[in-house]
């Protein structure tokens, strides 16, 4: 069964590039949230996205003066993202990523930055 988005894609090969070129050009390659361990960066604005693996968080953070966007996964974090700052006027923050190796699952936490 065909949905018609291949045919589309196919024939219209112009749309195809200019989409590729505008998530390449305002973003780059997301990164993963084992990525910024150690690193000290700025949350701008956070959504939720739902994926195959479930409820997770993208942010848009400043990274050494470069805006990014980051996976913030993890269920320590998403407690953090929840209760604190997805609070009213608690974005931006600036923050550092760091790995609680004496955690079980998925050790990642933010400490103020």
């Amino acid at each position: 069964m065909r949905l018609g988005g291949d045919i589309i894609a196919k024939t219209n090969s112009k749309l195809s590039d200019s989409l590729n070129e505008v998530s390449v050009v305002e973003y780059g390659e997301t990164l993963k949230t084992r990525d910024l361990v150690g690193k000290t960066f700025t949350i701008n604005s956070i959504r939720g996205v739902t994926t195959t693996y479930g409820d997770s968080h993208v942010g848009d953070i400043e990274l050494d003066g470069t805006h990014q966007e980051a996976w913030l996964s993890g269920v320590i974090l998403a407690k953090q993202i929840n209760e604190v700052l997805l609070g009213e006027g608690n974005l931006p923050a600036t923050v550092t990523l760091v790995r609680d190796q004496e955690i079980n699952g998925e050790p990642f936490r933010f400490i103020q930055g």
